[in-house]
């Protein structure tokens, strides 16, 4: 059986949908977890794994793995930030917490692009009206980056077709796509 990196959690919390900060000592590296228990024990594992056998430049855990290493850090603590079943404010308190992140040393994340795992994929691929996307804007004046949710799909107006018919010929239609029915029922 594969050894886990030891753990523990800050204060007691359920195992729901959040935005988590895992503590390295004085570092930290900002998650999503669909469900926080078993999101921590995979990621630990995956941890222990990776400091025994060592891991890519690219590698999301990267920055992580040479802390530990070089601090010889012994146990991580969990802290949650926010928790939500709304996944859309999942993935929002995320961007912003990245955001405030970006320029801090102690942060551990290779890169503050958003990752988003394939569970939070669909709400993200969803094509529904109402569906946003987060979008990285600049202000010019202070040069700071805004997130912004932006709508996805705008609704579109339906076009029907213009029919130049009277009534008659549309009753003609129907008595042959009628007697075309009665034909193949075998009428």
């Amino acid at each position: 059986m594969a050894g886990i990196f030891n753990y523990r959690f800050k204060e007691k919390y359920q195992s729901k949908t959040c935005v988590v900060k895992f503590w390295f000592g004085t570092k930290y590296f900002i998650w999503k977890s669909l469900h926080l228990h078993a999101s921590c024990e995979q990621v630990f594992r995956d941890l222990n794994r990776k400091i025994g056998n060592g891991c890519k430049e690219t590698d999301l855990f990267y920055k992580v793995i040479q802390h530990i290493k070089r601090s010889r850090v012994g146990i991580a603590t969990v802290e949650v930030l926010y928790m939500s079943d709304i996944l859309p404010d999942i993935l929002a308190f995320d961007r912003a917490e990245l955001d405030k992140c970006a320029t801090d040393p102690n942060c551990l994340n290779l890169n503050f692009d958003q990752y988003i795992p394939k569970w939070l994929q669909n709400v993200t691929a969803n094509k529904a009206l109402q569906a946003t996307e987060i979008v990285k804007t600049s202000d010019t004046t202070s040069g700071d980056v805004i997130s912004q949710p932006v709508p996805k799909k705008a609704p579109t107006v339906e076009k029907l077709p213009v029919v130049d018919a009277d009534i008659s010929d549309i009753q003609s239609i129907a008595k042959e796509m009628a007697a075309q029915k009665g034909k193949v029922n075998g009428k």
